[in-house]
């Protein structure tokens, strides 16, 4: 199978990618780039330089795991409400929700130092275009963040949930023991086409940890780049993929 002759279905998955969860007119107004734009490890640590971001804090999600263990754990936990003798309606949709949340491409979680979780932010609750804050209703004024949004404080995984599908750029697993001690730990999601929003979380987040810097935050910056097409391509399609990425970076260097 020719590179050239699935790159049209590569457009088209990365529009289906983008027609899910926040509505189009939404996802207009926060400036996404519909282009596909896969990323080698290369590009993703170039691209991470340009936002500063410290090498031993920048990872890459397992985008296909992550997204079959968030679908996986929705419908269990729906299962389970749905077998209880007078179903909730209420606790049925805001699982739904969660499961929207949990699979947006650009987000910031937080957790106390054992890995359990007690904050999250994703790019469809962010004020739209101008100024773009993800500062929604003062949540970032003070440590520890907090909302006042019920929906945001549902459904919220540990951060061993996370490092489950989170690796470094070599490919290696990681496991809360292999992180710095902290008092607290972030997971910050981020990618180049949700550009805008990536850019304002992390320059936000910088800005609040620097704000906070008597509070020992460890920051994880886990870019998702390949999340809008990865799960719709086949082994065979990634290695063309990837071949083609190097193939290209040899002839710009020689």
């Amino acid at each position: 199978m020719r590179l050239k002759s699935f790159l049209p279905s590569i457009s088209l998955f990365s529009i289906v990618f983008l027609l899910s969860g926040c509505s189009l007119s939404y996802r207009v107004l926060l400036g996404i780039d519909s282009t596909p734009g896969i990323y080698n490890n290369a590009k993703i640590a170039q691209q991470a330089k340009r936002r500063r971001i410290p090498k031993k804090q920048l990872y890459v999600l397992d985008t296909i795991s992550y997204r079959n263990a968030v679908i996986a754990s929705t419908k269990a936990q729906i299962s389970e409400l749905k077998a209880a003798t007078e179903p909730d309606s209420n606790l049925l949709k805001r699982t739904t929700n969660a499961r929207k949340d949990n699979l947006q491409p650009t987000q910031i979680r937080f957790f106390n130092a054992d890995g359990s979780a007690f904050y999250k932010m994703v790019n469809c609750y962010v004020d739209p275009p101008i100024p773009m804050s993800w500062n929604k209703n003062g949540t970032f004024n003070t440590f520890p963040p907090k909302t006042v949004d019920e929906q945001l404080t549902y459904g919220n995984e540990d951060l061993g949930f996370f490092l489950e599908h989170i690796v470094s750029l070599n490919g290696e697993h990681i496991t809360k023991e292999d992180l710095p001690q902290a008092d607290y730990y972030a997971v910050l999601i981020w990618n180049k086409f949700y550009n805008r929003p990536s850019k304002r979380l992390i320059d936000s987040m910088k800005r609040y940890q620097k704000k906070h810097d008597n509070i020992n935050i460890h920051f994880l910056y886990v870019n998702n780049q390949n999340a809008q097409i990865w799960p719709y391509l086949n082994s065979e399609q990634k290695k063309l993929v990837f071949d083609a990425l190097e193939k290209a970076n040899s002839q710009q260097d020689s």
